[in-house]
């Protein structure tokens, strides 16, 4: 049980807004009611495991909102249904527009949490994926903590489960009528991914190389952002320079994976990317004259070593 609101763009599947009181997690979700979407929870949704991942209960489908909320979310139809208690805020249900019966139980496609944005002027939102870790504290924070040490640690079990197997991202953002639009923008961008719908988590990247010398433009390194996102339990990295652009996605699928930074800089400044995992390492390290401890020392490190010893012949 966390601490947000629930979205649905189809009935389908569903997006859940994270973050403390007065962070504008109903008033996203009004902003996105006005585009046709539909409420599926407000401040508290309840995550069960399914079939093919996790999905949300339906709950009460109102949002509680002020007059500015309102108004800056731009949503219509909203009916009064009384006063949240002890705030100035309005609980507020759609009509006309209600979340689909069937299925009862939308899938989970992401968590977004949402933080304070200092400054809104920026042209793009930095939306970026928390690593399992990071993921599993956000998840924690947000979550309604029960009373005896057992169902604590069963809570800490479950968040744990879903923060390694649901996307997790982070989203700064403001009540501005600029920033709202923007941060729902991200979001859908983020879910309209092909192929987001049960695919597995993986590792990977992408590059871009302009043959015109030029820099690779922001906003094509944010489509190769997002593209990873759901795919990327711990994190994406994004790495610009002259007119070379690499973007990579990372699931930590050994231990030594924890410490690889992509892409690898090299002795003489060459880029070295690779997804790939080392299974004779330490006959590599032998092979190297490696001193360095092997525990800390990822696969594309050595690899690339292998490559600035042996050059073409590494292949």
């Amino acid at each position: 049980m966390l601490h947000g609101s629930c979205v649905t763009p189809d009935g389908r599947d569903c997006v859940v807004l994270l973050g403390p009181s007065g962070a504008g997690k109903s008033t996203l979700a009004a902003a996105f009611l006005a585009r046709g979407w539909g409420v599926v929870t407000d401040d508290c949704a309840v995550v069960r495991p399914a079939v093919d991942g996790f999905a949300v209960a339906h709950a009460y489908p109102g949002l509680r909102l002020n007059p500015r909320s309102l108004r800056l979310s731009g949503a219509r139809g909203l009916v009064p249904a009384g006063t949240a208690t002890g705030e100035a805020k309005t609980r507020l249900v759609p009509t006309g527009r209600d979340v689909p019966a069937s299925p009862s139980h939308p899938a989970l496609l992401a968590f977004v949490t949402l933080g304070h944005a200092a400054d809104r002027r920026a042209r793009e939102a930095p939306l970026g994926a928390l690593s399992s870790a990071a993921a599993g504290v956000e998840l924690l924070r947000h979550s309604f903590h029960l009373n005896t040490r057992a169902e604590r640690e069963q809570l800490i079990d479950r968040v744990l489960s879903l923060a390694g197997a649901c996307p997790v991202v982070r989203l700064p953002y403001d009540h501005s009528a600029a920033g709202l639009d923007l941060a729902r923008r991200e979001i859908e961008a983020l879910l309209s991914t092909p192929g987001r719908q049960g695919t597995s988590l993986m590792s990977g990247f992408a590059v871009v190389v302009r043959r015109t010398g030029e820099p690779v433009p922001t906003g094509v390194i944010d489509v190769m952002r997002n593209s990873l996102l759901h795919r990327a339990p711990d994190g994406v990295e994004v790495a610009a320079r002259d007119n070379v652009a690499v973007v990579s996605g990372r699931l930590h699928a050994t231990p030594e994976a924890r410490f690889e930074r992509q892409p690898h800089e090299c002795g003489d400044g060459t880029w070295f990317i690779a997804d790939a995992r080392l299974d004779n390492r330490a006959e590599v390290m032998g092979w190297l004259g490696w001193s360095r401890p092997a525990a800390s020392t990822s696969d594309v490190e050595l690899l690339a070593a292998w490559y600035e010893r042996a050059g073409k012949r590494a292949a």
